[in-house]
């Protein structure tokens, strides 16, 4: 995991309001033209201070069902404890279960090369052209991640209440998947699925105008890869950052 944190000027934002009435109390909610919902309020960061990276529920346009996300074997919070993270009213009117992540990240602090966890997938390799009859604990992981990428499962993170826009990079360039959560991984042409297991996240900011070392969050990025980890190291990864 990559973090890399730019500065953007000043934007203008616009004066729009708009009324919601939930159980007879109506709240005046501005809209910011930085990609804010009402409800969701806008936070200032100092410098250092942490800004969180949660996750939403799996979401697939194939099957419609959303599915937790912790169902797949993805790298916990470093206490090991998942905890429900609604932190205003925006979050909680849209029924979204909004959840905590291991990922730190901080403002205007980058980083580079960071080791999440490991997971074992085991190994899934037919003998004599006949599936295994009895899978391990990590082969059953493999076998679970492999149908969710199959039926088109999307990642939904949130930084500040903003989505992120997702991006591939290749040998033919960049390109763009959107911004409504981005794929847990791809099918090759030989139709055998590889999970997106290296993301570098980056966060644009501005200065929060009349506030001194108080900043904002403007935009989010990730750009999807998948590497084998075998053959790829924190200190090669560092040699390519630098």
């Amino acid at each position: 995991m990559e973090l890399i944190l730019r500065h953007l000027r000043e934007r203008k934002k616009c004066a729009t309001t708009s009324a919601i009435a939930f159980t007879l109390l109506s709240i005046l909610l501005c809209c910011d033209v930085d990609g804010y919902m009402p409800g969701m309020g806008l936070h200032s960061f100092k410098g250092g201070e942490i800004v969180k990276l949660k996750v939403n529920s799996l979401t697939s346009m194939k099957t419609l069902l959303p599915v937790g996300y912790y169902r797949l074997p993805f790298c916990l919070p470093a206490d090991g404890k998942v905890r429900i993270d609604h932190e205003n009213l925006g979050e909680f009117l849209s029924g979204d279960r909004i959840v905590s992540s291991p990922y730190v990240l901080k403002m205007k602090e980058s980083a580079f090369c960071e080791k999440l966890c490991s997971v074992s997938f085991g190994n899934l390799m037919e003998s004599r052209g006949e599936r295994k009859t009895k899978l391990s604990e990590d082969e059953e992981k493999n076998l679970k991640v492999r149908k969710f990428i199959k039926n088109g499962y999307h990642i939904n993170w949130l930084v500040d209440n903003l989505p992120p826009i997702a991006y591939i990079r290749d040998d033919s360039g960049t390109k763009v998947l959107g911004s409504h959560g981005f794929p847990i991984g791809y099918i090759d042409e030989s139709n055998i699925p590889y999970i997106y297991n290296h993301v570098n996240i980056v966060v644009d900011y501005h200065e929060v105008e009349g506030m001194q070392n108080f900043f904002r969050v403007v935009k989010f990025s990730v750009y999807l890869y998948s590497i084998n980890d075998q053959t790829s190291s924190i200190e090669s990864c560092k040699a390519k950052s630098t």
